[in-house]
């Protein structure tokens, strides 16, 4: 995941099998592969005060 997905080409990505990804796209990504895992943290987050990137590791 990175904000300058253009420093980063497919054709140089694609030997390692991985792809840039803007942070945008990435958490949509997510949200389409599993919603009932992405939902309820947010949910969550929502009644805490806790700063969100304590949330990223949930996302699997």
């Amino acid at each position: 995941m990175t904000d300058n997905v253009k420093d980063f080409p497919q054709a140089a990505l694609a030997p390692w099998g991985i792809e840039a990804k803007d942070a945008d796209t990435f958490v949509l990504d997510q949200i389409s592969f599993d919603k009932s895992r992405v939902q309820p943290d947010t949910a969550d987050r929502r009644r805490t005060t806790e700063p969100s990137h304590h949330s990223a590791g949930c996302l699997g």
